[in-house]
């Protein structure tokens, strides 16, 4: 589905978005995909159940001290979808930085005459690291 829609876009947006920034989205999306399918959400399961279990037996063993704890919860989410923002914007630049080290290597790798022919090799190096 991900590969119909980049192929059915016009042709300005191949001359603006670049091929191994493409294909590195590509594979990095259906990746993810595949582990927010399968790992991401049976880990979901398990913590709920996990959480629900703890509750219940604190509950049970002290309800006062259970509420007393259970009043930092909000600052924990707070910190917790701060920290997921800046994973998310950290991820963002990882990908972009991955996607460009593709295009470069593949565009040193598939123009490799023209590369030596100008003795550019070391030019090619310092844009991809």
């Amino acid at each position: 589905r991900l590969f119909s829609a980049i192929l059915s876009q016009e042709i300005g947006f191949f001359d603006q978005n670049k091929t191994g920034d493409l294909m590195n989205r590509l594979s990095a999306d259906t990746t993810k995909l595949q582990d927010a399918a399968t790992t991401n959400i049976s880990m979901f399961l398990r913590s709920t159940v996990s959480l629900i279990l703890s509750v219940i037996l604190l509950f049970l063993t002290s309800w006062s001290l259970t509420l007393v704890a259970l009043a930092v919860v909000p600052l924990v989410i707070l910190g917790a979808t701060s920290y997921g923002r800046y994973i998310k914007r950290l991820s963002k630049r990882y990908q972009d930085q991955l996607a460009k080290a593709a295009d470069v290597s593949q565009e040193a790798i598939s123009n490799v005459r023209t590369t030596r022919s100008f003795a550019a090799e070391g030019v090619e190096f310092a844009k991809y690291g």
